[in-house]
């Protein structure tokens, strides 16, 4: 090998990179193209945007109703949704939609049924849209003749018992109302929350109107009255002897009812401040929207105290009951648990995203978890027996 420094090596380097230059200029002459002759860079967005993949097609519902479906029909239906860009659609089977029951209509599920959803299936792998189908009949999907009482979704019930101990029980946990036979769930026991039945009628409040305004607070269920008007201004004030501290409020309607109004607190009946508006909304009692269709309505509310509260109201529609309570309860705990939900077709986004509810002031007002007991084996049929420790206790019976 040449030193790197010999004049024998620096001949053969030049000649070697005049060789190798020259070669490479003689190629790009040779592979030169115009500029205009390269390839535009292609936006992926835009490209999708004009012609959008089938992964984002929309799909659609494609109702059969009263069995009113033909092959001709089919291929018809889904040639125009392949000819306005659907990419899926699902079947789904209602009755009484048509406005003619009578005959003529293919009952579902028999040998002509799935000729037509085979024919509906291929047509569809024909023309680019994909076939869904709900998986049963009605709304919403899962209904059916097949579908036995005790097997469907149900509303939990609970029947409330009371005990203070220590002492033995021994007496009767009655089913809960619209309970279905032998279909329990649970019987639960755990320490009464303090103040729990500490409602201001239990400190003789003086309240405002007359006899039929009081039949808001006594108690009973079976009596209603309106709000009392005067000056053109519906409201109701209580006054207790010594301050009074609230934290829930729950409104019993009597019937359909849409009202509003505002509960007040004052020290001296003169200057009141706000504690929170209310809605009093039970306008809508149909039970595909909550079995509870006039379920109470909560309100819940850091501890205000005072010893006037004022509650107002934008009409008269009466109602049952009125408890302002020292209790710490659940906001809205109807609509929670599904007792009562939206009262419409369809409820806004964030009907179901409910506000953050402060924290009781005191722990005791709330239930310890570890502190509740499964009883369940102390229940045989409606007779109820169990050794009650120290303390206030509630038996509730779930079924």
């Amino acid at each position: 090998m040449p030193h790197l420094l010999s004049p024998k090596f620096w001949t053969l380097a030049a000649t070697t990179v005049t060789f190798t230059l020259g070669s490479f200029i003689s190629a790009c002459a040779q592979t030169r193209q115009p500029l205009a002759a390269l390839p535009a860079k292609v936006d992926p967005l835009a490209a999708n945007f004009q012609t959008p993949p089938d992964r984002t097609k929309p799909r659609t519902y494609w109702y059969w109703i009263d069995g009113r479906v033909s092959k001709d029909g089919i291929t018809r239906d889904l040639e125009n949704m392949k000819k306005v860009g659907v990419g899926e659609a699902y079947i789904g089977l209602l009755g009484g939609e048509a406005g003619d029951t009578g005959p003529g209509g293919i009952p579902t599920l028999t040998p002509e049924w799935w000729g037509m959803l085979e024919h509906a299936v291929r047509e569809g792998g024909r023309l680019g849209v994909d076939i869904g189908i709900f998986n049963g009949p009605g709304w919403s999907q899962s209904g059916g003749p097949w579908v036995k009482p005790e097997q469907s979704m149900r509303h939990l019930v609970t029947t409330e018992l009371r005990l203070k101990g220590p002492q033995h029980f021994e007496g009767t946990l009655a089913a809960p109302p619209r309970a279905l036979p032998g279909q329990d769930v649970v019987t639960l026991a755990f320490p009464a929350p303090a103040l729990d039945t500490d409602a201001i009628t239990a400190h003789n409040p003086k309240i405002s109107g007359d006899a039929e305004t009081a039949k808001l607070f006594d108690g009973d269920s079976n009596t209603s009255a309106s709000p009392p008007e005067a000056d053109g201004k519906r409201s109701i004030t209580l006054e207790v002897e010594q301050p009074f501290t609230a934290r829930s409020l729950v409104f019993h309607p009597q019937r359909e009812i849409v009202s509003s109004g505002e509960l007040q607190v004052s020290d001296d009946g003169v200057t009141y401040r706000k504690v929170c508006d209310y809605t009093i909304d039970r306008h809508y009692l149909a039970p595909a929207l909550g079995p509870e269709g006039l379920a109470p309505i909560s309100l819940s509310f850091p501890a205000s105290t005072g010893r006037y509260f004022r509650l107002t109201f934008s009409n008269g529609d009466p109602i049952k009951e009125i408890v302002l309570s020292g209790a710490a309860r659940i906001e809205s705990y109807a609509e929670k648990h599904l007792g009562k939900m939206f009262q419409g077709p369809q409820p806004p986004d964030n009907y179901y995203d409910w506000p953050h509810q402060p924290e009781p002031d005191k722990a005791s007002l709330s239930i310890p978890p570890a502190q509740v007991e499964n009883v369940s084996a102390n229940l045989k049929g409606d007779q109820f027996s169990w050794d009650v420790p120290a303390g206030e206790w509630v038996v509730q019976r779930i079924a």
